[in-house]
C-alpha cells in the first residue's frame, strides 16, 4: 500500500515537475468552486485565494547552500544537510504539512505532518494501529538520520523501492509524521552527502 498512497509522485522527478503537479492539482481544486461561484465577487475571491497558494508553493522552495534559515531549527532539521546540492518544496493542505526534499535535483523523500487536530486524543500507539492496518505490520527501527547528530527511532515499512517511516513528534510539536523515502537515495546518502554536515549541539533544537 505505500506506493499508492505516493498517487501520482514518482521517484526522481524534478522540481519542475513536482511544481507543476502541485500546481495542477491546485487549479482542479478551484475548478469546481469556480464553475459554481454566486457571481463576480465570490469568483474574483476564489481566483485571489487560488493565486495565493500557487504563490506560497512557488517561494516555498529553498536550496540548502550553507545559509541557516528557519528550517534549521525546526522538526524537519535532520531530513537535509547543507552543501550537497539538497532543495525543498513545501505544499500544505487542510489536514497536514508536507516537505518533498530534492537531492541533484531529484525528489526523493515526502516527509508528511499531520495537524494536531487531525488525530486529536489519540497517541501514538492508536496512529501505528491504524498504520499497520493499512500497511501491515510495522519495525521498530533505530538509526541517524545525519551521521553525527544522534540517534532516532522509528516504526518502519518498506516495498521494493520506498520506506517509509512513522514518527512521533507529539512531545514537543503536537503531530504525527509520515517520510516516503527512495530507498535507493537512502542507500547512498553517505557518497551523496560529500560534505560533512556542520556539528550541532545535542539538545533538541526547542532547547
Amino acid at each position: 500500500a505505500i506506493s499508492p498512497a505516493m498517487g501520482d509522485l514518482r521517484w526522481g522527478m524534478t522540481k519542475a515537475e513536482v511544481f507543476t503537479y502541485f500546481q495542477t492539482q491546485i487549479r482542479e481544486r478551484y475548478r469546481p468552486q469556480l464553475a459554481k461561484a454566486a457571481g463576480a465577487i465570490e469568483e474574483d475571491r476564489l481566483r485571489a485565494e487560488m493565486g495565493d497558494h500557487l504563490r506560497r508553493l512557488r517561494e516555498s522552495e529553498v536550496c540548502f547552500r550553507g545559509n541557516h534559515n528557519g528550517w534549521d531549527a525546526s522538526f524537519i532539521r535532520d531530513e537535509f544537510t547543507h552543501n550537497n546540492n539538497e532543495c525543498l518544496l513545501v505544499n500544505n493542505d487542510a489536514n497536514s504539512q508536507n516537505f518533498y526534499f530534492f537531492i541533484n535535483g531529484k525528489l526523493w523523500k515526502w516527509y508528511k505532518a499531520f495537524n494536531a487536530e487531525v488525530f486529536q486524543g489519540q497517541n501514538f500507539a492508536q496512529f501505528s494501529e491504524a498504520l499497520q492496518a493499512r500497511y501491515g505490520r510495522s519495525r521498530q527501527a533505530t538509526g541517524e538520520l545525519v551521521a553525527g547528530r544522534g540517534s532516532r527511532q522509528w516504526l518502519e515499512w518498506q516495498d521494493a523501492m520506498t520506506r517509509l517511516r512513522a514518527i512521533d513528534q507529539t512531545q514537543f510539536y503536537g503531530f504525527f509524521c509520515l517520510v516516503f523515502e527512495e530507498k535507493e537515495t537512502v542507500a547512498n546518502l553517505a557518497t551523496l552527502r560529500r560534505n560533512a554536515p556542520a556539528a550541532r549541539d545535542g539538545r533538541h533544537a526547542l532547547v
